[in-house]
């Protein structure tokens, strides 16, 4: 059960981050 936690958790990091320096940019 971790293993695709990891992989959600992964994927959605990244766009996390994007989305908040977008925000900064702004």
């Amino acid at each position: 059960m971790e293993f695709p936690l990891i992989l959600q958790l992964q994927a959605c990091l990244p766009a996390f981050l994007s989305f908040i320096l977008f925000h900064e940019n702004l």
